[in-house]
């Protein structure tokens, strides 16, 4: 009888020895679950979503890798990028990024390419070209009539082809720099625009003039090339207050015509080689200083009405209308 007691009581105590230790394994398995779980859950929380299982949890991490890569810099330095005149029109006018770079050249069916209407807006060709085909305008920078627009910039462009290379309407305060404006009608044209500054670019092979300015007060026009045009600069319509500076202006059928504009300065500037007149003056009063103004084909400097113009230490041919002050002609000959 003891015997069989004893047998029992061995039984069951393996039995309760076999049955705890799975139970271990167990609740060893749920914590390292759980440390997963938690895990995963301190590295989602930015997303504001309770994960409560693993599955769970990976989709949301790929949630969040999506999210990290679509702020990545690379898109955002490629979105003030252009490609063709609609792109280039588009980004400059949203007015998300001050510069906007042409990436290609351009080649323009019919009609004009580039259009800003917005202020304080700059756009870089990097050296490109945009290619007309004789009508339109190249680029075309324009406020409107009692609104100002400021501050655009157009550099490093190459526009041929074209009736008007570059036109600024309407604008203050706006930079033309270190562009290259060839076989069109007219190079560049201001209308109706002041204290804006036209600098380093070569204006050449344009068939009517290469700066037109009409309407157009208190501008600049520094350092440009200017030559091979059927006139060089024009400047008329109560265009005043304009400086004229430093340009080589040569080999133009004329190289300066100003008509109707009072208060315009000329300095420094090489007027030669042109095939009628260098400087052509009608009911202007102008100042010019220091200009070389030689070996054109018709009179150097001529005019009608004129006479309130005055003249500094200017070098032109003997066979000139102008006297500089104080002397008789230009004060250096040619």
């Amino acid at each position: 009888m003891r015997s069989r007691f004893f047998i029992t009581l061995s039984f069951l105590m393996l039995t309760v020895c076999c049955i705890q230790q799975p139970a271990d394994t167990t609740t060893s398995t749920i914590a390292t679950t759980t440390t997963q779980v938690t895990t995963t859950t301190t590295i989602t929380t930015s997303t504001t979503t309770t994960t409560t299982t693993t599955t769970e949890a990976t989709t949301t991490t790929t949630t969040t890798s999506t999210s990290l890569t679509s702020s990545t810099p690379t898109t955002l330095k490629m979105t003030n990028r252009c490609r063709s005149c609609e792109e280039c029109t588009e980004k400059l006018n949203a007015m998300k990024f001050l510069t906007v770079y042409l990436d290609e050249d351009l080649d323009v069916e019919t009609g004009e390419c580039i259009r800003i209407e917005a202020s304080g807006m700059r756009f870089d060709c990097k050296g490109h070209t945009i290619q007309g085909d004789g009508t339109g305008t190249g680029i075309k920078v324009l406020g409107k009539s009692g609104r100002s627009y400021t501050g655009n910039e157009v550099k490093n462009c190459v526009v041929k082809n074209f009736d008007t290379g570059i036109e600024v309407d309407y604008l203050r305060d706006a930079l033309i720099m270190k562009n290259t404006l060839s076989k069109n009608t007219r190079g560049l044209y201001l209308f109706n625009s002041d204290s804006s500054t036209i600098e380093e670019n070569e204006i050449t092979q344009n068939m009517d003039y290469g700066i037109d300015l009409v309407d157009s007060r208190e501008n600049e026009i520094n350092g440009n090339v200017i030559s091979s045009n059927g006139g060089g600069i024009n400047v008329q319509q109560t265009s005043s207050g304009n400086k004229i500076n430093s340009n080589t202006i040569q080999s133009n059928t004329y190289g300066v015509y100003i008509k109707s504009a009072d208060s315009n300065e000329l300095n420094k500037n090489e007027i030669t080689w042109n095939t009628l007149y260098g400087i052509y003056l009608y009911n202007s009063v102008v100042e010019l200083e220091e200009n070389t103004i030689c070996y054109n084909g018709g009179n150097d400097i001529t005019g009608e009405f004129y006479n309130e113009s005055v003249g500094r230490r200017n070098k032109c041919g003997k066979d000139s209308d102008w006297e500089d002050k104080t002397t008789s002609g230009c004060t250096y000959s040619c």
